[in-house]
């Protein structure tokens, strides 16, 4: 199974918004393999960082994904959250921003999906480290 063309995470300062992100590129359907691979690669880039990092999830070439990588994500991100600032999704889906705005919610994590980066710039900001 070829997964590694099929996410990418690094992380990354933002001079604009402040502080350092972890950003997962995900694109394509997502599995709960190809998922799993890119968590263990936020958790190796999010044990590196000196500070709390806003996590940045972009979802905007995926074309969707398995329920068990859904639960996965959950799962890791309950664990997690403490240590992110704040969670960005990027994605064109309009049920998706309302997914998002849902996990926002219930985990009282400040989460919050947008069309494109640029948009998610002045939200970054309002979260500084």
């Amino acid at each position: 199974m070829d997964i590694g063309s099929s996410l990418q995470v690094k992380s990354e300062e933002a001079t604009s918004s402040g502080g350092v992100r972890i950003r997962l590129s995900l694109t394509g359907h997502l599995t709960e393999a190809a998922l799993g691979v890119a968590l263990d690669k936020a958790d190796s880039e999010l044990r590196s960082s000196t500070t709390r990092p806003a996590l940045i999830v972009d979802c905007l070439t995926m074309t969707g994904y398995d329920s068990a990588a859904r639960s996965r994500f959950i799962a890791w991100n309950s664990r997690h959250k403490r240590h992110f600032r704040c969670v960005v999704v990027l994605t064109t889906n309009k049920m998706w921003h309302m997914v998002v705005g849902s996990m926002s919610l219930a985990s009282g994590q400040s989460m919050k999906a947008f069309s494109a980066l640029s948009e998610a710039e002045v939200w970054l900001a309002k979260h500084p480290v």
